[in-house]
C-alpha cells in the first residue's frame, strides 16, 4: 500500500467518525481537567498538599493521556471495517489490559526523545559557541 492510499484512508476514516474520535477522548480529558482543578484548588493549602496534589494530578494525567491514545488507536482498528463495533466504555475495557506497556513505552520514548534532543541541541551550541570564538 503506498502512503496516498494510508492518508487518504486516514482522512476518511477521521471525517467518517469524527464524533466517536472526539467523544472519546472528551471523556477522558473532561475527568482530567475536573482532577487537575480539584488538585489545585487543594494544593493552595500548604506547601506539601500542594506537592501531593501535583504529584497526584501528574500521575493522573500520565495514565489519562495514555489511556485516551491507546484508546483511540483501538478506535481507530474498530472502525476500520467501516462501522463502530464497541461504545465509548467498551474501548477503554479493551485497552486497559494493555495500558502499563502503553504507559512504559510512552515514558521510554519521551525519556530517548528528551535525550537525543540534549544530544543534538548541546553539542551544536557549544560547538556554534566555539566555532564564534575562533573567528574572532
Amino acid at each position: 500500500m503506498e502512503i496516498g492510499g494510508v492518508l487518504s484512508e486516514a482522512w476518511g476514516l477521521y471525517k467518517r467518525f469524527l464524533w466517536q474520535f472526539f467523544l472519546t477522548a472528551a471523556a477522558v480529558f473532561a475527568v482530567l481537567d475536573l482532577i487537575s482543578a480539584l488538585a489545585a484548588r487543594a494544593a493552595s493549602d500548604s506547601v506539601l498538599s500542594g506537592l501531593l496534589w501535583s504529584v497526584v494530578a501528574i500521575v493522573v494525567g500520565v495514565v489519562g493521556y495514555f489511556w485516551v491514545q491507546a484508546a483511540l488507536v483501538e478506535l481507530v482498528r474498530d472502525v476500520r471495517d467501516g462501522r463502530a463495533d464497541r461504545t465509548i466504555g467498551e474501548t477503554y475495557r479493551a485497552v486497559q489490559p494493555r495500558l502499563p506497556a502503553v504507559i512504559a513505552a510512552g515514558v521510554l520514548a519521551a525519556i530517548a526523545i528528551g535525550i537525543g534532543f540534549l544530544l543534538l541541541i548541546a553539542p551544536g551550541l557549544f560547538l556554534l559557541t566555539i566555532c564564534r570564538c575562533w573567528s574572532r
